[in-house]
């Protein structure tokens, strides 16, 4: 087959096996989700992060920016391969996605702060310690 270019009138022969490696990358492209494509462009990963940045409500300034978008690329990276591995569940992008390891600790384990509502009252309730005397 023989392809021509409208901008310069070129043409180029394509072999078959030439028109089958370019239909498997077009697919390949097509089916890649915006998460592998941003692994393959720095523009795209930035666009998605800038993206992400507004929808968690994060501004970060221009130093901050470099170390949180370094950190969201690892993230990205993470859950491509985790999906990659068809484990029946699909992994995706959360919050924790441009923190660090240091940050994402402050989330692990029980949060015993109490609140105060508007009407006064606090929760959750503190626990206290059952009657002495035993159970009936």
């Amino acid at each position: 087959a023989v392809v021509s270019t409208q901008s310069t009138g070129h043409q180029i022969r394509l072999t078959t096996t030439t028109r089958m490696i370019f239909f498997a990358l077009t697919l390949a492209l097509v089916g890649a989700s915006p998460l592998e494509n941003a692994l393959q462009s720095s523009e795209q990963m930035i666009q998605l992060f800038r993206e992400f940045e507004n929808e968690q409500g994060n501004a970060y300034g221009a130093d901050e920016s470099k170390l949180r978008l370094r950190l969201f690329r690892k993230s990205v990276k993470s859950v491509v391969d985790t999906n990659a591995e068809d484990l029946g569940w699909e992994a995706g992008l959360n919050l924790f996605s441009d923190m660090t390891e240091e940050e994402k600790k402050q989330y692990l384990g029980l949060n015993m702060t109490v609140q105060q509502d508007r009407s006064g009252s606090h929760f959750p309730q503190p626990l206290t310690a059952a009657p002495t005397g035993g159970i009936d």
